[in-house]
């Protein structure tokens, strides 16, 4: 295939990465003005010079295969042309193809590129330097060979420095908000093959000195290392928490609580609504039945009573709307809705999924922006300068709740508002860094409320007594409602799936599969594609072509990352009604309302859902759930505290279909996710 250089005259059309333009363009032995298109990473304003490879589609227009391309490749004309540049121009671009060749991304390039034309030297003296703008540290070695083909110095104190901010960035994606000393030195040991600790601990205290890293002593006199940032939300969340000028009320009296219960109320019950009525901080939290709905409404109907400005927030919009309908009185929002959260930076859009599943582990692990949900690089509409007006605040699902959204919650207040934490301490930890609503239980020094005492007797309490059971490290009873379904042939526990599914729809009744795991026969994406196979095989007149396969009219779909400009958000569910020439209309669960996403967002913003992971159920609520139970899954995704949180997302009925011994399995394996490093609680002790 040849290999061009183009001069951009101007843009004919543009949906980064892909672009139309007019350019002029010079090959081996030619130069005319034609048309490019293609995807095309980095800028495309006039004037840009572009080195690809491209093809003729017709006589006035070049498809670009691969951009940039190292300019050695040019011959002849193109040759000559690209050499008249400026030094700048050709060192960048030179610099930029070696990247491109060692295999990263045209995205990441794109968000890197700025940054190398600005001063391409030294980023190819220390291509490490990129790690700390978000390339992976093996990447930045890739790049560091192309640019030095006889070798450079494995042990200089660039590399190292960027294996260290790589570990502590990698714990932070591990859901840790700092990391250990010891796992700091090893991981960069295991990177960068430098076994003397004397030389990474004296980079250390330098990137110390530069505020690269910021390092604390823990409870047992170890060393906690940080990203600037992570330590910055830790520490500002817990002096606003801990805040000795927060507005507290005095007590109310039992009998005004009484007077506006729905239901008889239990001394438990009374105890959290007097606290959520009166502490400046207090949280609730209680198993699935235990009576947490009555209390709010209960807490709300007062509040109103008493001139309070409420504000209801959860991390979901289905956990919004379930609190919405709870209440009553009030709508909840999520909060990134209710905080205002903005639009990430460039580099920080097109995380790396499919529609169908999930992006192979490898690729994302290998070549995607370390810190790709960056929170420093957000906007959020309400801030210290711009908080809410609110006087009490309400955060549903806290166990969802994440330091970082803590953190724009708490820092988003005033000193006025009062804060309840409400949730369910036995359900996963949050997928990102830091378990806040853990940690400040574990305090013991903010009021708690923990409910036990079951009240659901309605349909679907047999899924409530499972849940307690294994709350309790005790098998469930199966019932009607708690149904185990014994298999252990994958294939038979698949066509059991579908024929259940098939069954409840006949009879009109929602229902969700969820699976522990992505991969496998019974992982999210195979059950996908069976399920799809069989409630919406290829009849449909509509459908919208993605790589191998495709997405069709009234296919069941999950949104997988926040899109702030559609207003659509991660979790949410809806159905394909309408393929348009241009977009992909989705009805909403969330709110009922049909968005329509442009078909160039569609393989990067949604995904098949007639199965989804545990982890993405949550906050979410279903009247029947369906899950398949398989050994293949292992014991990091047999957890008790996932099998928990998949039976409570049942409303009504739980079907469990595969081998019982998981469930013993799973009852009996603690998860060590719920240990996430963290100081919040040791510095709430020290502060309240």
């Amino acid at each position: 295939m040849p290999y061009f250089v183009a001069e951009v005259w101007g843009q004919l059309f543009a949906n980064p990465p892909y672009y139309i333009l007019r350019a002029l363009v010079t090959s081996t032995s030619e130069q005319n003005t034609l048309v490019i298109k293609g995807k095309i990473p980095g800028p495309t304003s006039r004037g840009t010079i572009i080195t690809f490879e491209g093809k003729y589609t017709d006589p006035k227009t070049i498809e670009v295969t691969k951009s940039p391309i190292n300019p050695n490749l040019l011959k002849g004309d193109a040759y000559n042309f690209y050499q008249q540049k400026t030094p700048a121009i050709t060192k960048s671009i030179e610099v930029l193809s070696h990247i491109a060749e060692a295999g990263v991304p045209q995205k990441l390039i794109s968000a890197i590129w700025d940054s190398v034309q600005r001063d391409p030297d030294f980023f190819a003296e220390n291509p490490w330097s990129l790690v700390h703008k978000g390339l992976p540290f093996k990447v930045a070695d890739k790049i560091a060979v192309a640019l030095n083909p006889q070798g450079f110095d494995y042990k200089c104190d660039s590399r190292i420095e960027a294996s260290i901010y790589e570990a502590t960035s990698v714990a932070f994606n591990d859901g840790n908000v700092y990391v250990d000393s010891s796992t700091l030195f090893r991981d960069v040991s295991l990177l960068t093959s430098e076994g003397n600790p004397t030389k990474i601990a004296t980079i250390i205290k330098d990137m110390i000195k530069e505020e690269k890293i910021r390092v604390e002593k823990t409870a047992d006199n170890n060393n906690a290392i940080y990203l600037p940032f992570n330590n910055k939300m830790e520490n500002d969340f817990v002096e606003l928490v801990a805040h000795k000028q927060r507005r507290s009320c005095d007590r109310v009296d039992k009998s005004v609580i009484l007077a506006n219960a729905k239901y008889p109320l239990t001394k438990d019950q009374i105890e959290a609504i007097q606290i959520g009525l009166s502490a400046p901080v207090s949280i609730i939290s209680g198993l699935p039945g235990t009576g947490k709905t009555t209390i709010l409404a209960t807490l709300c109907k007062i509040l109103k009573q008493q001139g309070e400005q409420v504000l209801l927030v959860a991390p979901t919009g289905i956990a919004a709307k379930r609190l919405s309908s709870v209440v009553q009185i009030q709508e909840a929002q999520t909060i990134h809705r209710a905080f205002g959260a903005g639009i990430p930076s460039e580099s920080d859009k097109g995380i790396l999924s499919n529609y169908e599943g999930v992006t192979r582990i490898e690729e994302f692990d290998e070549m995607s922006l370390n810190q790709a949900s960056d929170p420093s690089r957000e906007h959020w509409t309400y801030h210290p300068n711009n908080p809410r007006p609110e006087t009490v605040v309400i955060i549903d699902e806290s166990s969802m709740v994440d330091l970082h959204l803590a953190w724009r919650i708490v820092r988003a207040l005033t000193l006025q508002c009062r804060i309840i934490f409400v949730g369910d301490i036995a359900q996963l930890p949050p997928i990102g860094a830091g378990f806040v609503f853990k940690d400040i239980i574990e305090t013991n020094k903010i009021p708690y409320t923990h409910l036990t005492q079951v009240f659901r007797q309605e349909k679907g309490n047999g899924v409530v007594s499972a849940a307690h059971a294994i709350f309790n490290n005790l098998p469930p009873t199966i019932n009607d409602d708690f149904v185990f379904i014994e298999s252990n042939n994958n294939i038979n526990i698949i066509n059991n799936i579908i024929d259940n599914c098939i069954d409840l729809q006949n009879q009109g009744i929602d229902y969700q599969v969820i699976s522990p795991s992505h991969h496998g026969d019974c992982g999210v994406t195979n059950l996908n594609k069976n399920l799809r196979s069989r409630l919406n095989p290829t009849t449909s007149l509509q459908s919208f072509k993605i790589g191998n396969d495709e997405i069709r009219v009234g296919d069941k779909v999950m949104i997988t990352q926040n899109d702030y400009k559609l207003e659509v958000f991660n979790g949410d569910l809806g159905y394909v009604r309408a393929i348009t020439k241009d977009d992909v209309s989705i009805m909403l669960k969330t709110n009922n309302s049909i968005t329509d996403i442009p078909k160039a967002k569609v393989s990067t913003l949604i995904r098949l859902a007639y199965a989804i992971t545990v982890h993405k159920s949550q906050g979410q609520e279903y009247p029947v759930v369906i899950m398949p139970l398989v050994r293949d899954f292992g014991l990091s995704l047999l957890q008790k505290n996932l099998i928990y949180t998949a039976i409570t997302r049942a409303k009504t009925k739980c079907i469990l279909i595969g081998d019982k011994g998981c469930m013993e399995l799973a009852i009996n394996n603690i998860s060590k996710s719920n240990n996430k490093l963290s100081r919040i609680k040791d510095k709430l002790i020290a502060q309240i």
